[in-house]
Protein backbone atom coordinates (compact mmCIF):
# COMPACT_ATOMS: atom_id res chain seq x y z
CA UNK A 1 0.00 0.00 0.00
CA UNK A 2 1.25 3.49 -0.83
CA UNK A 3 1.41 5.90 2.12
CA UNK A 4 -0.56 9.15 1.87
CA UNK A 5 1.55 11.89 0.33
CA UNK A 6 3.87 9.59 -1.64
CA UNK A 7 4.03 9.91 -5.39
CA UNK A 8 2.32 6.96 -7.10
CA UNK A 9 4.47 4.07 -8.29
CA UNK A 10 1.84 2.98 -10.82
CA UNK A 11 2.16 -0.51 -9.43
CA UNK A 12 0.12 -3.04 -11.41
CA UNK A 13 -3.08 -3.92 -9.60
CA UNK A 14 -4.48 -7.23 -10.78
CA UNK A 15 -1.62 -8.06 -13.11
CA UNK A 16 -0.27 -10.84 -10.91
CA UNK A 17 3.23 -9.36 -10.79
CA UNK A 18 5.30 -9.77 -7.65
CA UNK A 19 7.03 -6.38 -7.74
CA UNK A 20 5.60 -2.92 -8.37
CA UNK A 21 6.66 -0.93 -11.43
CA UNK A 22 8.41 2.20 -10.28
CA UNK A 23 8.14 5.03 -12.81
CA UNK A 24 9.74 8.42 -13.19
CA UNK A 25 7.74 11.67 -13.22
CA UNK A 26 8.34 11.87 -16.98
CA UNK A 27 6.89 8.40 -17.55
CA UNK A 28 3.84 9.25 -15.43
CA UNK A 29 3.31 12.50 -17.34
CA UNK A 30 3.52 10.73 -20.70
CA UNK A 31 1.02 8.11 -19.56
CA UNK A 32 -1.37 10.90 -18.60
CA UNK A 33 -0.86 12.62 -21.96
CA UNK A 34 -1.68 9.45 -23.92
CA UNK A 35 -4.72 8.79 -21.72
CA UNK A 36 -6.18 12.31 -21.83
CA UNK A 37 -5.73 12.56 -25.60
CA UNK A 38 -7.66 9.33 -26.06
CA UNK A 39 -4.70 7.54 -27.68
CA UNK A 40 -4.83 4.75 -25.12
CA UNK A 41 -7.58 3.38 -22.91
CA UNK A 42 -7.13 2.68 -19.20
CA UNK A 43 -6.88 -1.02 -20.08
CA UNK A 44 -4.15 -0.36 -22.66
CA UNK A 45 -2.22 1.79 -20.19
CA UNK A 46 -2.36 -1.00 -17.62
CA UNK A 47 -1.23 -3.42 -20.35
CA UNK A 48 1.74 -1.15 -21.11
CA UNK A 49 2.58 -1.08 -17.40
CA UNK A 50 2.47 -4.88 -17.19
CA UNK A 51 4.59 -5.21 -20.33
CA UNK A 52 7.22 -2.94 -18.85
CA UNK A 53 7.20 -4.90 -15.57
CA UNK A 54 7.67 -8.21 -17.39
CA UNK A 55 10.52 -6.83 -19.48
CA UNK A 56 12.25 -5.43 -16.39
CA UNK A 57 11.83 -8.70 -14.51
CA UNK A 58 13.33 -10.55 -17.49
CA UNK A 59 16.34 -8.22 -17.38
CA UNK A 60 15.47 -6.56 -20.69
CA UNK A 61 16.52 -2.93 -21.08
CA UNK A 62 13.32 -1.36 -22.41
CA UNK A 63 14.01 1.59 -24.69
CA UNK A 64 12.85 4.64 -22.74
CA UNK A 65 10.95 2.69 -20.08
CA UNK A 66 7.19 3.22 -20.19
CA UNK A 67 7.68 5.94 -22.82
CA UNK A 68 9.16 3.37 -25.18
CA UNK A 69 6.30 0.93 -24.57
CA UNK A 70 3.76 3.69 -25.29
CA UNK A 71 5.56 4.53 -28.54
CA UNK A 72 5.04 0.94 -29.69
CA UNK A 73 1.32 0.97 -28.93
CA UNK A 74 0.06 4.20 -30.53
CA UNK A 75 -0.57 5.01 -34.19
CA UNK A 76 2.07 6.94 -36.20
CA UNK A 77 0.21 10.27 -36.13
CA UNK A 78 -0.40 9.91 -32.39
CA UNK A 79 3.24 9.02 -31.89
CA UNK A 80 4.26 12.23 -33.63
CA UNK A 81 2.05 14.26 -31.30
CA UNK A 82 3.42 12.47 -28.24
CA UNK A 83 6.92 13.17 -29.53
CA UNK A 84 6.28 16.90 -29.13
CA UNK A 85 4.82 16.38 -25.66
CA UNK A 86 7.83 14.26 -24.67
CA UNK A 87 10.37 16.83 -25.82
CA UNK A 88 8.53 19.62 -24.05
CA UNK A 89 8.38 17.67 -20.78
CA UNK A 90 12.01 16.65 -21.13
CA UNK A 91 13.12 20.27 -21.49
CA UNK A 92 10.99 21.32 -18.52
CA UNK A 93 12.40 18.57 -16.29
CA UNK A 94 15.93 19.41 -17.34
CA UNK A 95 15.41 23.06 -16.39
CA UNK A 96 14.75 22.03 -12.79
CA UNK A 97 18.13 20.36 -12.27
CA UNK A 98 20.96 22.25 -10.63
CA UNK A 99 23.85 23.43 -12.79
CA UNK A 100 26.27 23.05 -9.87
CA UNK A 101 25.57 19.39 -9.23
CA UNK A 102 22.85 17.15 -7.79
CA UNK A 103 20.58 18.52 -5.10
CA UNK A 104 20.50 17.12 -1.59
CA UNK A 105 18.42 13.95 -1.47
CA UNK A 106 15.03 14.74 0.10
CA UNK A 107 13.41 12.64 2.83
CA UNK A 108 11.91 9.35 1.67
CA UNK A 109 8.30 10.59 1.85
CA UNK A 110 9.15 13.49 -0.45
CA UNK A 111 11.12 11.59 -3.09
CA UNK A 112 10.04 11.34 -6.68
CA UNK A 113 8.74 7.95 -7.81
CA UNK A 114 12.02 6.85 -9.38
CA UNK A 115 15.74 7.48 -9.14
CA UNK A 116 16.08 7.35 -12.93
CA UNK A 117 14.51 9.13 -15.87
CA UNK A 118 12.90 7.40 -18.79
CA UNK A 119 15.64 8.88 -21.00
CA UNK A 120 18.43 6.90 -19.32
CA UNK A 121 19.84 4.07 -21.42
CA UNK A 122 18.43 3.11 -24.81
CA UNK A 123 15.84 5.67 -25.84
CA UNK A 124 12.71 5.59 -27.99
CA UNK A 125 13.36 7.13 -31.38
CA UNK A 126 11.68 10.41 -30.41
CA UNK A 127 13.75 10.86 -27.22
CA UNK A 128 16.88 12.31 -28.74
CA UNK A 129 17.04 15.68 -26.96
CA UNK A 130 19.21 16.07 -23.91
CA UNK A 131 18.04 17.96 -20.84
CA UNK A 132 19.45 21.41 -20.17
CA UNK A 133 21.02 22.24 -16.84
CA UNK A 134 19.49 24.98 -14.73
CA UNK A 135 18.97 26.07 -11.13
CA UNK A 136 15.98 27.04 -9.05
CA UNK A 137 14.49 30.44 -9.91
CA UNK A 138 14.57 33.45 -7.61
CA UNK A 139 11.44 35.38 -6.63
CA UNK A 140 11.54 38.31 -4.19
CA UNK A 141 9.72 37.54 -0.94
CA UNK A 142 10.13 33.76 -1.34
CA UNK A 143 12.85 31.23 -0.61
CA UNK A 144 12.31 28.36 -3.02
CA UNK A 145 13.00 25.01 -1.38
CA UNK A 146 12.40 22.47 -4.13
CA UNK A 147 10.50 21.82 -7.33
CA UNK A 148 7.15 20.05 -6.94
CA UNK A 149 6.24 19.59 -10.58
CA UNK A 150 6.08 21.09 -14.06
CA UNK A 151 3.46 21.52 -16.74
CA UNK A 152 2.93 23.16 -20.08
CA UNK A 153 2.60 26.69 -18.66
CA UNK A 154 5.28 26.67 -15.97
CA UNK A 155 6.33 25.02 -12.73
CA UNK A 156 5.25 24.71 -9.09
CA UNK A 157 7.74 24.98 -6.23
CA UNK A 158 7.64 24.56 -2.47
CA UNK A 159 8.74 27.89 -1.03
CA UNK A 160 9.00 29.74 2.27
CA UNK A 161 7.16 33.07 2.13
CA UNK A 162 8.32 36.19 3.96
CA UNK A 163 4.75 37.34 4.62
CA UNK A 164 3.59 34.22 6.52
CA UNK A 165 4.81 31.23 8.47
CA UNK A 166 5.08 27.84 6.86
CA UNK A 167 5.65 26.66 3.31
CA UNK A 168 3.51 27.60 0.31
CA UNK A 169 3.17 26.24 -3.21
CA UNK A 170 4.57 28.83 -5.61
CA UNK A 171 3.21 28.50 -9.14
CA UNK A 172 5.52 30.30 -11.57
CA UNK A 173 4.64 30.95 -15.19
CA UNK A 174 7.33 29.98 -17.69
CA UNK A 175 9.50 32.66 -19.35
CA UNK A 176 8.22 31.74 -22.82
CA UNK A 177 4.53 31.87 -21.88
CA UNK A 178 2.18 33.17 -24.56
CA UNK A 179 -0.22 36.06 -24.10
CA UNK A 180 -3.04 33.54 -23.74
CA UNK A 181 -1.07 31.69 -21.05
CA UNK A 182 -0.59 34.95 -19.14
CA UNK A 183 -4.28 35.80 -19.48
CA UNK A 184 -5.34 32.40 -18.17
CA UNK A 185 -2.85 32.69 -15.33
CA UNK A 186 -4.36 36.03 -14.35
CA UNK A 187 -7.84 34.53 -14.53
CA UNK A 188 -6.78 31.74 -12.16
CA UNK A 189 -5.33 34.28 -9.73
CA UNK A 190 -8.40 36.53 -9.90
CA UNK A 191 -10.87 33.65 -9.67
CA UNK A 192 -9.14 31.78 -6.86
CA UNK A 193 -8.31 34.82 -4.71
CA UNK A 194 -12.01 35.51 -4.12
CA UNK A 195 -12.67 31.92 -3.00
CA UNK A 196 -12.38 30.75 0.63
CA UNK A 197 -13.67 27.21 1.05
CA UNK A 198 -12.31 24.13 2.87
CA UNK A 199 -12.36 22.14 -0.39
CA UNK A 200 -10.72 24.76 -2.61
CA UNK A 201 -6.97 25.37 -2.60
CA UNK A 202 -6.47 28.81 -1.05
CA UNK A 203 -4.58 31.56 -2.88
CA UNK A 204 -2.48 33.82 -0.64
CA UNK A 205 -0.86 36.21 -3.08
CA UNK A 206 -0.12 36.77 -6.76
CA UNK A 207 2.20 39.10 -8.62
CA UNK A 208 5.29 39.25 -10.84
CA UNK A 209 8.90 38.31 -10.18
CA UNK A 210 11.88 40.59 -10.86
CA UNK A 211 12.20 39.21 -14.39
CA UNK A 212 8.51 39.77 -15.11
CA UNK A 213 7.26 36.20 -14.65
CA UNK A 214 3.82 35.91 -13.09
CA UNK A 215 3.40 33.86 -9.93
CA UNK A 216 0.67 32.62 -7.58
CA UNK A 217 1.43 31.70 -3.96
CA UNK A 218 -1.10 29.16 -2.75
CA UNK A 219 -1.83 26.60 -0.09
CA UNK A 220 0.56 23.65 -0.23
CA UNK A 221 -1.46 20.43 -0.15
CA UNK A 222 0.57 17.57 1.32
CA UNK A 223 -0.74 14.64 -0.67
CA UNK A 224 -1.41 13.74 -4.28
CA UNK A 225 -3.90 14.42 -7.06
CA UNK A 226 -6.94 12.23 -7.61
CA UNK A 227 -5.43 11.46 -11.02
CA UNK A 228 -2.33 9.98 -9.36
CA UNK A 229 -4.52 8.02 -6.96
CA UNK A 230 -6.54 6.56 -9.83
CA UNK A 231 -3.50 5.71 -11.94
CA UNK A 232 -2.03 3.89 -8.97
CA UNK A 233 -5.20 2.14 -7.76
CA UNK A 234 -7.41 2.11 -10.89
CA UNK A 235 -10.69 3.02 -9.14
CA UNK A 236 -12.37 3.91 -5.84
CA UNK A 237 -15.01 2.13 -3.80
CA UNK A 238 -18.48 3.50 -4.68
CA UNK A 239 -19.12 4.99 -1.23
CA UNK A 240 -15.73 6.71 -1.17
CA UNK A 241 -16.24 8.13 -4.68
CA UNK A 242 -19.68 9.46 -3.69
CA UNK A 243 -18.27 11.13 -0.55
CA UNK A 244 -15.50 12.82 -2.52
CA UNK A 245 -17.99 13.84 -5.20
CA UNK A 246 -20.32 15.48 -2.68
CA UNK A 247 -17.46 17.52 -1.19
CA UNK A 248 -16.20 18.61 -4.61
CA UNK A 249 -19.78 19.54 -5.53
CA UNK A 250 -19.95 21.68 -2.37
CA UNK A 251 -16.80 23.51 -3.48
CA UNK A 252 -18.22 24.06 -6.96
CA UNK A 253 -21.54 25.32 -5.60
CA UNK A 254 -19.64 27.83 -3.46
CA UNK A 255 -17.53 28.95 -6.45
CA UNK A 256 -20.66 29.36 -8.58
CA UNK A 257 -22.24 31.50 -5.86
CA UNK A 258 -19.15 33.74 -6.12
CA UNK A 259 -19.63 34.03 -9.87
CA UNK A 260 -16.90 31.54 -10.85
CA UNK A 261 -17.33 28.55 -13.19
CA UNK A 262 -14.39 26.13 -13.26
CA UNK A 263 -14.84 24.61 -16.77
CA UNK A 264 -11.92 22.16 -16.46
CA UNK A 265 -13.03 19.57 -13.90
CA UNK A 266 -10.87 16.43 -14.01
CA UNK A 267 -9.05 14.17 -11.52
CA UNK A 268 -5.78 16.04 -12.06
CA UNK A 269 -7.40 19.21 -10.68
CA UNK A 270 -8.58 17.55 -7.47
CA UNK A 271 -5.88 17.27 -4.81
CA UNK A 272 -6.16 14.86 -1.88
CA UNK A 273 -4.48 15.80 1.39
CA UNK A 274 -3.03 13.28 3.85
CA UNK A 275 -6.46 12.83 5.45
CA UNK A 276 -7.99 12.10 2.03
CA UNK A 277 -9.93 15.37 1.91
CA UNK A 278 -10.36 16.81 -1.61
CA UNK A 279 -9.16 20.27 -2.64
CA UNK A 280 -10.25 21.75 -5.95
CA UNK A 281 -7.52 23.61 -7.82
CA UNK A 282 -6.47 25.08 -11.19
CA UNK A 283 -9.04 27.69 -12.14
CA UNK A 284 -7.00 28.66 -15.22
CA UNK A 285 -10.00 28.16 -17.52
CA UNK A 286 -12.51 29.65 -15.09
CA UNK A 287 -15.24 31.91 -16.37
CA UNK A 288 -15.91 34.99 -14.26
CA UNK A 289 -19.31 36.62 -14.50
CA UNK A 290 -17.84 40.13 -14.34
CA UNK A 291 -15.15 39.62 -17.00
CA UNK A 292 -15.35 42.10 -19.86
CA UNK A 293 -13.12 40.08 -22.22
CA UNK A 294 -13.49 36.37 -22.79
CA UNK A 295 -10.50 34.08 -23.05
CA UNK A 296 -12.03 32.36 -26.05
CA UNK A 297 -14.11 33.37 -29.01
CA UNK A 298 -17.17 31.45 -30.16
CA UNK A 299 -16.01 28.33 -31.99
CA UNK A 300 -12.86 27.85 -29.90
CA UNK A 301 -12.63 24.60 -27.91
CA UNK A 302 -11.05 24.75 -24.45
CA UNK A 303 -10.61 22.31 -21.61
CA UNK A 304 -9.36 18.73 -21.27
CA UNK A 305 -10.99 16.60 -24.02
CA UNK A 306 -11.46 13.43 -21.94
CA UNK A 307 -13.66 15.29 -19.41
CA UNK A 308 -15.14 17.94 -21.69
CA UNK A 309 -18.91 18.51 -21.85
CA UNK A 310 -20.75 18.50 -25.20
CA UNK A 311 -21.27 22.28 -25.05
CA UNK A 312 -17.54 22.81 -24.50
CA UNK A 313 -16.74 20.34 -27.28
CA UNK A 314 -19.00 22.33 -29.64
CA UNK A 315 -17.72 25.65 -28.24
CA UNK A 316 -21.35 26.66 -27.69
CA UNK A 317 -20.89 29.56 -25.29
CA UNK A 318 -24.65 30.08 -24.96
CA UNK A 319 -25.01 26.74 -23.12
CA UNK A 320 -21.95 26.94 -20.87
CA UNK A 321 -23.08 27.37 -17.26
CA UNK A 322 -23.30 25.61 -13.88
CA UNK A 323 -24.39 22.37 -15.55
CA UNK A 324 -21.09 22.36 -17.46
CA UNK A 325 -19.22 21.80 -14.20
CA UNK A 326 -21.81 19.16 -13.24
CA UNK A 327 -20.80 17.24 -16.37
CA UNK A 328 -17.11 17.59 -15.55
CA UNK A 329 -17.69 16.22 -12.06
CA UNK A 330 -19.84 13.43 -13.51
CA UNK A 331 -17.01 12.47 -15.89
CA UNK A 332 -14.59 12.51 -12.95
CA UNK A 333 -16.91 10.27 -10.90
CA UNK A 334 -17.25 7.92 -13.88
CA UNK A 335 -13.48 7.55 -14.03
CA UNK A 336 -13.24 7.06 -10.25
CA UNK A 337 -15.93 4.37 -10.23
CA UNK A 338 -14.99 2.43 -13.37
CA UNK A 339 -11.28 3.11 -13.84
CA UNK A 340 -12.08 4.11 -17.42
CA UNK A 341 -12.57 7.30 -19.40
CA UNK A 342 -15.97 8.04 -20.93
CA UNK A 343 -14.76 7.57 -24.49
CA UNK A 344 -11.67 6.22 -26.22
CA UNK A 345 -10.72 7.66 -29.59
CA UNK A 346 -7.89 7.63 -32.07
CA UNK A 347 -7.54 11.40 -32.00
CA UNK A 348 -8.93 14.74 -30.91
CA UNK A 349 -11.52 15.08 -33.70
CA UNK A 350 -12.92 11.60 -33.12
CA UNK A 351 -13.09 12.14 -29.38
CA UNK A 352 -14.99 15.42 -29.73
CA UNK A 353 -17.50 13.76 -32.07
CA UNK A 354 -18.10 10.97 -29.57
CA UNK A 355 -18.59 13.45 -26.73
CA UNK A 356 -21.31 15.22 -28.73
CA UNK A 357 -23.06 12.23 -30.33
CA UNK A 358 -22.46 9.01 -28.36
CA UNK A 359 -23.62 7.76 -24.99
CA UNK A 360 -21.00 6.34 -22.60
CA UNK A 361 -21.24 2.75 -21.44
CA UNK A 362 -23.23 2.54 -18.18
CA UNK A 363 -20.82 2.35 -15.22
CA UNK A 364 -22.25 -0.97 -14.02
CA UNK A 365 -21.19 -2.64 -17.30
CA UNK A 366 -17.59 -1.84 -16.43
CA UNK A 367 -17.86 -2.08 -12.64
CA UNK A 368 -20.80 -4.26 -11.49
CA UNK A 369 -20.19 -3.30 -7.86
CA UNK A 370 -21.45 0.24 -8.52
CA UNK A 371 -24.96 0.55 -7.03
CA UNK A 372 -27.73 1.26 -9.53
CA UNK A 373 -28.74 4.45 -7.70
CA UNK A 374 -25.22 5.85 -7.97
CA UNK A 375 -25.05 4.88 -11.63
CA UNK A 376 -28.22 6.89 -12.28
CA UNK A 377 -26.71 9.95 -10.59
CA UNK A 378 -23.58 9.76 -12.72
CA UNK A 379 -25.46 9.21 -15.98
CA UNK A 380 -27.72 12.16 -15.23
CA UNK A 381 -24.63 14.34 -14.81
CA UNK A 382 -23.51 13.18 -18.25
CA UNK A 383 -26.69 14.05 -20.16
CA UNK A 384 -25.92 15.67 -23.52
CA UNK A 385 -28.45 18.43 -22.90
CA UNK A 386 -27.41 20.66 -19.97
CA UNK A 387 -31.08 21.05 -19.08
CA UNK A 388 -31.36 17.31 -18.39
CA UNK A 389 -28.52 17.34 -15.85
CA UNK A 390 -28.70 18.52 -12.26
CA UNK A 391 -29.30 22.25 -12.34
CA UNK A 392 -26.07 22.86 -10.44
CA UNK A 393 -23.52 21.23 -8.15
CA UNK A 394 -25.60 21.93 -5.02
CA UNK A 395 -28.36 19.67 -6.37
CA UNK A 396 -25.78 17.04 -7.27
CA UNK A 397 -24.36 17.17 -3.74
CA UNK A 398 -27.89 16.62 -2.37
CA UNK A 399 -28.36 13.58 -4.58
CA UNK A 400 -25.01 12.05 -3.61
CA UNK A 401 -25.68 12.54 0.10
CA UNK A 402 -29.16 11.06 -0.29
CA UNK A 403 -27.53 8.00 -1.86
CA UNK A 404 -25.01 7.76 0.98
CA UNK A 405 -27.84 8.01 3.53
CA UNK A 406 -29.76 5.21 1.82
CA UNK A 407 -32.46 7.59 0.62
CA UNK A 408 -33.90 7.97 -2.86
CA UNK A 409 -31.59 10.28 -4.87
CA UNK A 410 -34.44 10.93 -7.31
CA UNK A 411 -36.22 12.80 -4.54
CA UNK A 412 -33.42 15.35 -4.38
CA UNK A 413 -31.20 17.39 -6.63
CA UNK A 414 -33.73 17.85 -9.41
CA UNK A 415 -32.91 19.89 -12.50
CA UNK A 416 -34.44 23.14 -13.62
CA UNK A 417 -37.98 21.80 -13.55
CA UNK A 418 -37.45 19.13 -10.91
CA UNK A 419 -39.50 18.13 -7.93
CA UNK A 420 -37.51 19.43 -4.98
CA UNK A 421 -34.02 20.32 -3.80
CA UNK A 422 -32.45 20.61 -0.38
CA UNK A 423 -35.15 22.84 1.13
CA UNK A 424 -37.84 20.59 -0.27
CA UNK A 425 -36.29 17.55 1.37
CA UNK A 426 -35.72 19.47 4.59
CA UNK A 427 -39.37 20.46 4.91
CA UNK A 428 -40.82 17.34 3.30
CA UNK A 429 -42.40 19.18 0.38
Amino acid sequence: QRRAGEAPSLAPGAGGLAAPVELSPLEIAMGRAALERGYLSEAKLREARRTLAKERQAGTQTAGGLVGVLARLVAPDQRKDLQQVYRSLQREQGAGRSATGPRARPPAQQRRPSAHLATVGAQPSFAGERQDEGGLPSVAGFTIVRELGKGGMGAVYAAKASFMDGVVALKLLGPKASELDVDRFRVEAKASTRLRHPHIVQIYKHGQSEDGRHYIAMELVDGMSLEDRLIGEAKLAPGHAAELGAKIADALAYAHAQGVLHRDLKPHNVLLDRAGEPKLTDFGLAKLEDRTRSLTATGTVLGTPAYMSPELAKADKSKIGPATDVYGLGATLYRALTGSLLFASGGMAGLLIKIVTEQPRPPRELAPEVPEALEKIVLRCLAKDPGQRYAGPAQLADALRAFLAGEDPEGSGEGSGGKRGFLGRLFGK
